[in-house]
């Protein structure tokens, strides 16, 4: 007996290869659930619910591998109910998703290209982070959070914009199509669309960032948010509302940036400057700043308000938007939500606090426009308006007063305005303009020298300064009508030749004339002048008829 207990083998009763193989499939069908899981979130599934499923089916799965007594058996059986619960998954989320987004056997068995809902154009190398109001870069969402694939998405989207130079992000979603725009120097680009589903949750996440009720999908309303992109503090505005097209989520970046510069740099010809300086040493008046949407009127306003010292004078705005706050300045917001003062009533409060320089960017109304001609007789008063030219400023303001005499009493002077974008000089290309084309323009060949235009499609790689646009940033093309006692003596008696000839005479540039300046100088095109002025020149236009009344 002891002979043979010494010369005993060791049995092992117990397979290792079977735990192994169990764990594995249990492990790699985990990892599984938890890409489904996230998936979910994408498409907008039924969380909970699929959630419950999976982990009923893992469970069932194991518990058939512990009582079938065959293990080849049990193995196989084990891995049908695991992917059971994923072909059921793929089932229900290719009905939700778009031709284009559903899985394959080919993309499940190599995995690639199983989340196409993120595109694959937002590969942006910058870095960006949401921010408190501080600045400081808030933690990013963990894997578990809800948030966290909507925040990676909304990161690459804003990371790309920035490294595209865009000043707007522009969403349009509704339940069955999206379409998204870049605005960059004035122009929207499309982009890509991405689906409906990831649009919605990316206007509900920047909602939530900025303080935005997601419930309201019909009234315009406005919040901020913070980023921190490339080592900066950027400044969100987010403005959202419903329109025919479903919702509408417009993000601004840096809005201040452009509304808040100095007036030597908006693009005015010199002596235009120096007339608009002129026009502005009396301490009262009215002074119209007229720009079409979208072209520089807030910016030009503000320019002017800053030229006013607010610790020694009282300064107030009524704005439609406050774009920035200029430091000593009071600003104030038209209230337009039900309930509010009628805007005659808002701009009368401010006006009873005697202020020494009022700015309001529309005077809306035919009451308002008479009320600020009488307070201009004792105070400096801006005024914003959405029109083409001076004339067309001067006819559509003695139209609002109702009254040529009061209306035109009070002007010192207008700037009309429009935004042209500047070649990048980086990739421009120099041209010798068409004989035709001088001619038209009053050029001789001698004097005209190269023209220039964009190279954005000569150039198979695009430019890195302007990333194959052609432009970079936007210039001002602008139209200052001073007014004296002659010129207001020409207006009242209706005489428009002696009128022309004399703001001729006294160095008014009209603004074709200030925009050829800029093409003779290399700035901008023949072209681009061409797609931003209106067809009829400033020259053409028509001052108010006496009377004034429409």
């Amino acid at each position: 007996m002891t002979t043979l207990a010494a010369h005993a083998q060791p049995v092992i009763l117990i397979s290792v290869l079977k735990p192994i193989a169990m764990t594995a499939i249990l492990f790699g069908w985990a990892r599984v659930v938890l890409f489904l899981n996230s998936d979910l979130h994408t498409i907008g599934g039924q969380y909970r619910r699929w959630n419950a499923a999976q982990t009923l089916a893992g469970a069932c799965a194991f518990g058939v591998w512990l009582v079938m007594p065959d293990f080849l058996i049990g193995l196989p059986a084990m891995a049908l109910i695991c992917g059971t619960g994923i072909v059921s998954y793929t089932y229900y989320r290719n009905q939700r998703v778009s031709p284009e987004a559903r899985w394959s056997w080919h993309k499940l068995l190599t995995f690639q290209g199983l989340n196409p809902l993120i595109p694959t154009w937002l590969k942006s190398p910058m870095p960006v982070w949401v921010a408190r109001p501080d600045g400081v870069a808030m933690p990013a969402p963990t894997a578990q959070d809800t948030n966290a694939w909507v925040n990676r998405v909304f990161e690459r989207l804003m990371g790309y914009a920035i490294t595209k130079q865009a000043q707007r992000v522009v969403i349009q979603a509704n339940a069955n199509e999206t379409q998204l725009f870049l605005q960059i120097d004035g122009i929207a680009y499309p982009q890509p669309p991405i689906h409906p589903t990831t649009a919605a949750q990316i206007m509900n996440y920047v909602k939530h960032h900025a303080r935005i009720d997601p419930a309201e999908k019909r009234r315009r309303l406005t919040g901020r948010m913070w980023i921190n992109a490339d080592s900066k503090k950027r400044a969100l505005v987010v403005t959202t509302m419903g329109t025919m097209r479903g919702l509408e989520l417009v993000i601004e970046i840096d809005p201040q940036l452009a509304a808040n510069p100095d007036l030597n740099t908006l693009g005015m010809l010199p002596d235009q400057q120096r007339q608009l300086e002129q026009a502005l040493t009396q301490e009262h008046g009215v002074a119209l700043v007229s720009c079409p949407p979208g072209h520089g009127q807030t910016t030009v306003l503000y320019g002017l308000v800053k030229q006013h010292d607010p610790y020694t004078q009282s300064v107030l705005t009524l704005e439609d938007r406050i774009a920035t706050e200029i430091e000593g300045i009071c600003h104030s917001h038209i209230q337009t939500v039900p309930g509010s003062p009628p805007f005659l009533s808002q701009a009368e409060s401010l006006i009873r606090q005697e202020p020494h320089v009022l700015m309001l960017t529309d005077a809306f109304d035919h009451q308002v426009a008479k009320l600020l001609a009488d307070t201009a007789r004792g105070a400096r008063v801006y005024l914003g308006m959405r029109q083409p030219d001076t004339f067309t400023a001067l006819r559509h303001w003695a139209q609002q007063v109702g009254d040529l005499p009061k209306a035109i009493e009070p002007l010192r002077v207008i700037v009309a305005g429009h935004l042209v974008r500047r070649l990048c000089h980086t990739c421009r290309v120099p041209y010798q303009p068409p004989a035709d084309v001088l001619k038209k323009l009053n050029l001789s060949a001698a004097g005209a020298g190269h023209f220039y235009k964009d190279a954005a499609h000569n150039n198979t790689k695009p430019c890195p300064d302007c990333n194959g646009i052609g432009y970079k940033g936007r210039v001002g093309v602008f139209e200052v009508m001073t007014f004296d006692d002659e010129t207001k003596r020409l207006i009242l008696s209706d005489q428009l030749e002696p009128l022309r000839l004399y703001l001729r005479k006294h160095n008014m540039v009209w603004l074709s004339e200030a925009a050829m300046t800029l093409i003779v100088d290399g700035t901008t095109t023949i072209s681009e002048i061409t797609r931003v002025l209106s067809p009829t020149p400033a020259t053409n236009a028509q001052p108010p008829a006496k009377g004034g009344s429409a």
